[in-house]
């Protein structure tokens, strides 16, 4: 999988940098994890402050673009992060 950083926006009021990359796949989309890892390694970031927003992929192409939420700290995250609640069952 090849990914590229195109733009970074830093948002200080939010305490994190919105990044925009593209990418292309080997085959299917990479997951979630996959993509989290090659962001945290270009970014020399711990994998733990970054949440990926979504990933746009295009039809019939290996292509696929990913905006990502890079966090200053644990703290930043639990603040603008909304949690996920457990289900009941």
């Amino acid at each position: 999988m090849e990914l590229k950083i195109t733009n970074k926006k830093e948002e200080p009021l939010l305490f994190r940098t919105e990044i925009l990359a593209e990418g292309i796949a080997e085959g299917a989309t990479p997951s979630n994890a996959d993509i989290k890892k090659v962001i945290a390694s270009e970014l020399k970031s711990d994998e733990s402050l970054i949440v990926i927003e979504n990933i746009k992929t295009y039809f019939g192409s290996l292509s696929f673009l990913v905006r990502v939420h890079k966090y200053k700290d644990a703290e930043a995250l639990k603040k603008v992060v909304k949690q996920k609640k457990a289900k009941v069952k």
